[in-house]
């Protein structure tokens, strides 16, 4: 899919460019839980996830959590991971709160 490997490519120059990463990072085919292997900016060792959907980012929930898992397991060292995705966070439809359908993982 073309608009997948486009995302992915554009999460990929984003993090770079947020990171001030002006040669590249290193990175295996289909790696494990990240995009690449971890940099470390800040004192921090820091990586990141594209995730392309074609349904609601809550309906993905399990997969999130998964590769977030995955990717702690792979890097034990992370700190930090960001996710880009295709699709918006959206308010819990519960009265009470206001946060995102998705848990924060600390």
């Amino acid at each position: 899919m073309q608009e997948r490997a486009a995302f992915e490519s554009l999460a990929y120059m984003l993090f770079c460019y947020e990171h001030k990463i002006r040669v590249g990072i290193f990175r295996f085919k289909n790696q494990t839980g990240i995009e690449t292997e971890p940099i470390l900016y800040e004192g921090k060792l820091t990586g990141f996830q594209a995730k392309y959907y074609d349904t609601k980012l809550a309906s993905n929930k399990d997969d999130i959590i998964d590769s977030l898992k995955k990717a702690k397991s792979k890097n034990p060292g992370l700190h930090k991971i960001l996710l880009y995705s295709n699709k918006s966070f959206q308010k819990t439809r519960k009265k009470t709160k206001k946060e995102p359908c998705l848990p924060s993982r600390d």
